[in-house]
């Protein structure tokens, strides 16, 4: 699965690139709200999600995408559950992407009972755990 890195210093880069090469990079996005606030938030790491009009379910489109809430969604709801581990993070250049290798965790022949070699792995550690 990949995602952008819409936050911090790329994410001002990604802002600034825009603005600069496109015409009307963010057509409406923005609908009444701060740009200025907006590379603020990107740039401290705040809250992006916020300039989502309407909030959506789940995620669109790269602008307002907040990896680190992406992050904590796959570690509550993917590999706490011990459904699926972490098995690589890739990155492409200088980090603007990710690029997540996730595996459904093997069940046991004998009982039904999931396991794993090393369990989930917070995602921003990098390298995930390796599944069985």
């Amino acid at each position: 699965m990949s995602v952008p890195h819409e936050m911090g210093w790329r994410g001002v880069a990604k802002f600034l690139a825009r603005k600069a090469l496109q015409i009307d990079p963010y057509g409406n996005f923005f609908n009444g709200k701060s740009q200025w606030r907006y590379f603020k938030e990107t740039l401290t790491n705040g809250d992006i999600e916020q300039f989502r009009q309407p909030p959506r379910k789940g995620w669109g489109p790269h602008l307002g995408f907040d990896i680190h809430r992406f992050e904590a969604f796959l570690e509550g709801n993917l590999f706490n559950r011990g459904e699926y581990c972490l098995v690589e993070i890739y990155t492409s250049f200088l980090g603007f992407n990710r690029l997540y290798m996730i595996e459904r965790v093997a069940q046991s022949a004998s009982d039904g009972d999931r396991f794993h070699r090393s369990g989930p792995r917070d995602p921003r550690q990098g390298r995930g755990a390796s599944c069985a």
